[in-house]
């Protein structure tokens, strides 16, 4: 979008103070200074203030347009204010298109779907306008009072405008003309000499309706005076034309013009034309032999009798089928009403028999050919053999026939016609025979046994769910003795167990069961001591025998010392404790009160040792010497005592069954680490390292050798592992790889803590 751009030109002018030798009520001679010190003077456009009154240029700039395709033609969108114009703009705002130098007001309209003129119109009045016609009836010429004007091609129109009739495709200046009273051709003229089928007429001047041959003309309709038939042997007299009466045999004219006249023999048969009836034929005259052409060839007046030489028989068709009956013949030249040539009919009462009929079996011969309800009959039916005699028929040996042949029927669903006793309807045997036909073999026979359902599959039946079969079916045992057929443990070869179930399905229940073992648990706290058996559970027994002192009811597995647990991961997983907290263990025999973890990555954690280094430290550690830092309190080795060395302990897992150990420590860096590592190992595999800088400020000073400035302090990182483990010992080592004395730099632990599981 482009946006009006206003420039406002504002010019700041300081009228300074006359030099010392000018008026001083005068600045450069062009009027009084005024209290500003500013000398007005005729406001120009110029960018000044020339008449002091604050305003620059007023009433004096232009509006100027952006022509951005230098066509001289701006638009609104683009305007400015100045005093003249700058390169690229104009005083007016008349473009429509400021993106095309070839589209302003007054440029030639072009074929382009382009308001090139800028008029609001497109493709109006251009060069290249032209008119296009409707073709209504798709001749190829067009309707010169139907028209288009487009600088394009108009679908279904054309450039031609020379039709002139527009209804009619046969009508255009391409058509011939032709003799039918319209301008085929489109030329101006209807029927003109041009037309292709006009007629030839004859000049007729006695009117007598013939014309002289020698006198002609070719047109469309006939001029005046001539007549369409020619042959007239005198066009002076209306006597003479051609069917013209001659019938006086004395008269020597020829007045028919057929070139002879009443006395003459002209087809020389020895008959007189004035005593024959034809003198142009000599087969035609009294006495002459009668033939069927329509003519009265014996001139005897009458045409075409019926003792004419080649007369035809005919036969009554009573029943129209176009069939005559061969007792009815009449002899004639053409057919009397209701008879036909044909004698074929063998019943000329009934239409629907004749040699065309269609046989049927009824007992008549409907085709006339001597034989009646022949096997090809049209309802013929189909007969089936029966060899079996049992009234079912072979599909596969068909007769076809109006009546049943020997030893057929009509019956097709016989599926053996060899056994008399095999066809639908039969008794059903088992005998891997389908003896009713039903398609399946041994349904319902009748000597089938009895199957029940073994849903369970354990081989005994339920006797509410059964089915006659000949074979046994899927699923289908002979034995219906099961008394719960839903599951394959209860059936009468089971074993009766202790679950409330008549497992045996001899009608009682837990008669004869393997019992369950329980322990008293007299003390009430859970755990029980003595054993007792039965089917169910009795009263104040439990499920375990865990309990060390069934009478004290304080007294229970981890509680108490003289009931230790093998580990705290047994009590978890027996369901014992669940709770973080202190509980009696077998350490190698011997009843510890440890600490559990039932917390951390799912509880179960035994603790076998720990050392906050209060007083002394345990007994193991390779260095044995305290320190104390600062907040930190007492820690193993730290300043002066230990730097790029080791301190370690190996300790007992006491026998207790694991598979995985968790140790924690406080690791302490002091004083001035700058890049050296430090590193726990367990069991002589690092688990933990670090490269320590402790010259940052995140740190302080703690315990080392406080210098007094930057990069003397002191850092405490918690280690955490937690590696497979499963040996009967596990050691714990923390080392550095400083470089300098125990004065410079060291570090010492605190706080180490190892735990299994």
């Amino acid at each position: 979008m482009r946006h009006a751009l206003v420039v406002f030109l504002a010019l700041t002018v300081a009228c300074t103070p006359n030099d010392p030798g000018a008026d001083p009520g005068k600045v450069n001679g062009e009027g009084n200074v005024d209290d500003s010190g500013c000398a007005p003077t005729t406001e120009r456009c110029d960018g000044v203030d020339n008449d002091c009154d604050g305003l620059v240029d007023e009433d004096l700039l232009s509006t100027f347009y952006a022509d951005a395709d230098a066509d001289g033609f701006g638009v609104v969108a683009g305007s400015l204010e100045a005093c003249e114009a700058p390169d690229g703009w104009v005083t007016n705002a008349d473009d429509c298109d400021d993106a095309a130098g070839a589209t302003f007001p007054g440029a030639p309209e072009l074929c382009n779907d382009v308001d090139d003129n800028c008029d609001g119109l497109v493709d109006n009045g251009t060069d290249t306008d032209a008119s296009w016609y409707a073709d209504a009836d798709g001749d190829g010429f067009g309707d010169p009072a139907d028209a288009i004007v487009s600088c394009r091609e108009v679908p279904g129109r054309l450039a031609d405008a020379t039709d002139c009739d527009d209804g009619n495709a046969w009508v255009n200046p391409a058509a011939a003309e032709v003799c039918n009273g319209i301008d085929d051709d489109c030329d101006g003229n209807v029927d003109d000499a041009e037309a292709i089928d006009p007629s030839v007429w004859y000049v007729d001047l006695d009117g007598d309706g013939y014309g002289d041959e020698a006198g002609t003309v070719t047109a469309c309709d006939p001029p005046a005076g001539y007549a369409a038939a020619g042959g007239d042997c005198d066009d002076t007299s209306s006597l003479y034309h051609p069917g013209a009466a001659e019938s006086d045999c004395l008269d020597p004219n020829d007045y028919n013009c057929d070139g002879s006249v009443a006395y003459a023999d002209a087809d020389a048969d020895g008959w007189a034309a004035c005593e024959e009836c034809d003198d142009a034929d000599a087969s035609n005259f009294p006495g002459a032999v009668e033939r069927c052409d329509g003519v009265d060839n014996d001139c005897d007046g009458t045409v075409d009798e019926p003792d004419a030489v080649d007369a035809l028989t005919w036969y009554a068709d009573a029943d129209s089928d176009r069939y005559g009956d061969p007792a009815t013949a009449s002899v004639s030249c053409s057919a009397p009403a209701g008879t036909v040539a044909d004698n074929t009919d063998c019943d000329d009462t009934d239409a629907l028999v004749s040699p065309a009929g269609t046989e049927l079996c009824n007992g008549i011969d409907d085709d006339c050919d001597a034989a009646i309800d022949e096997d090809s009959a049209a309802d013929a039916a189909d007969w089936y053999a029966d060899n079996d005699g049992d009234g079912y028929g072979d599909a596969s040996s068909t007769r076809r026939a109006c009546d049943a042949p020997a030893d057929h029927v009509a019956d097709a669903t016989d599926c053996d016609d060899t056994r008399r006793l095999t066809h639908p309807g039969a008794t059903e045997y088992c005998n891997t025979t389908d003896d009713d036909c039903d398609g399946v073999v041994d349904d319902g026979a009748v000597d089938a046994r009895t199957w029940w359902e073994d849903a369970d599959g354990d081989a005994y039946g339920n006797a509410a769910m059964s089915q006659s079969a000949c074979s046994q079916p899927a699923g289908y045992v002979r034995d219906d003795d099961d008394c719960d057929d839903t599951d394959a443990a209860v059936n009468p070869a089971a074993t009766e167990l202790c679950n409330s179930v008549d497992d045996d399905c001899d009608g009682s229940v837990d008669d004869g069961a393997s019992t369950s073992t329980w322990y008293a648990d007299d003390d009430g706290d859970g755990y029980g001591e003595t054993p007792t058996t039965g089917c169910t559970q009795p009263a104040d027994t439990v499920d375990n025998d865990w309990d060390c002192d069934d009478t004290d009811a304080a007294i229970y597995p981890g509680a108490h010392v003289s009931c230790p647990w093998p580990s705290c991961l047994d009590l978890l997983d027996d369901g014992i404790a669940s709770t973080s907290d202190d509980y009696w263990i077998d350490f190698d025999g011997t009843s510890t009160l440890t600490s559990c973890d039932m917390d951390h990555d799912g509880g179960g954690w035994t603790l076998v040792f720990d050392d906050t280094f209060t007083g002394a430290a345990e007994a193991g550690w390779s260095t044995t010497t305290l320190t104390t830092c600062g907040a930190w309190g007492s820690i193993l080795g730290g300043y002066g005592v230990i730097a790029g060395g080791t301190m370690s302990n190996t300790v007992s897992t006491y026998a207790i069954t694991h598979t995985e150990a968790w140790v924690l420590l406080d690791y302490i860096a002091i004083d001035s680490w700058d890049g050296e590592t430090m590193y726990v190992q367990v069991d002589g595999t690092t688990a933990w390292s670090v490269a320590q800088n402790n010259h940052s400020s995140a740190y302080s000073e703690v315990c080392g050798w406080n210098r007094g400035y930057y990069g003397s302090y002191d850092s405490l990182t918690a280690v955490e592992v937690q590696p497979a483990h499963t040996a009967s010992s596990l050691q714990v080592l923390a080392g550095s790889t400083l470089d300098q004395g125990p004065t410079d730099e060291s570090f010492g632990i605190d706080d180490v803590y190892v735990w299994i599981r």
